[in-house]
């Protein structure tokens, strides 16, 4: 997925809900902190957006699924997708709330999209661990964006059972090898270039 096409399935968004802010829980969350462009393509490879609408209500969740879901005629016209999420589909640490990257971009006028911080969104994906899930971890873990010390330490934060527990450290394990370290996304207001507004 492309951030003009993440800003239209945003835009699109808030003119079905009359919203002017969503929290993005799924894979391509990862464009609130850094461009498409910048990315590793497999983790831009989804052609979906999980939303969660203001409220986390399901009418609004409804309305997203049937007017831009999957197989809607904005999918067939645009190539890609939303899917109205709820919270509680995703296991994160907890504070997860208090680090969400807000987005915002001149092609989306007046829409705050609120969206996982990377290492957040890493632990989501990590606690789903379906085969494209621990690929996606793999990914992401290999771009150097995230820190195992960080994974580590939210993980012993996360909700969940001993065996989840035990299955999201060895897949960091796995993930992460040597670690190499980059700078992390800069929190704030974001544009489509990937720099800061």
């Amino acid at each position: 997925m492309k951030r003009e096409q993440f800003d239209h399935l945003l835009r699109a968004a808030a003119a079905i809900t009359g919203d002017r802010q969503v929290t993005v829980i799924g894979s391509q969350a990862i464009l609130g902190s850094w461009a498409d462009e910048d990315l590793p393509s497999a983790l831009v490879a989804s052609q979906e957006v999980d939303l969660i609408p203001v409220g986390d209500l399901q009418e609004k969740r409804d309305l997203i699924d049937g007017s831009i879901g999957e197989f809607s005629r904005f999918h067939e016209a645009f190539g890609v997708w939303a899917h109205g999420g709820a919270e509680v589909t995703a296991v994160l640490p907890s504070g997860w709330s208090d680090r969400l990257v807000p987005y915002e971009s001149p092609a989306a006028p007046g829409v705050v999209a609120l969206c996982l911080e990377p290492h957040d969104l890493w632990i989501a994906k990590a606690m789903r661990a379906e085969a494209r899930d621990v690929s996606y971890c793999s990914a992401l873990a290999k771009s150097g964006r995230i820190q195992r010390k960080v994974i580590l330490e939210r993980l012993s934060k996360t909700p969940c059972t001993p065996e989840r527990q035990t299955m999201a450290r060895a897949l960091a394990t796995r993930c992460f090898g040597a670690e190499v370290i980059q700078e992390g996304p800069r929190r704030g207001i974001r544009g489509p270039g990937g720099g800061g507004l």
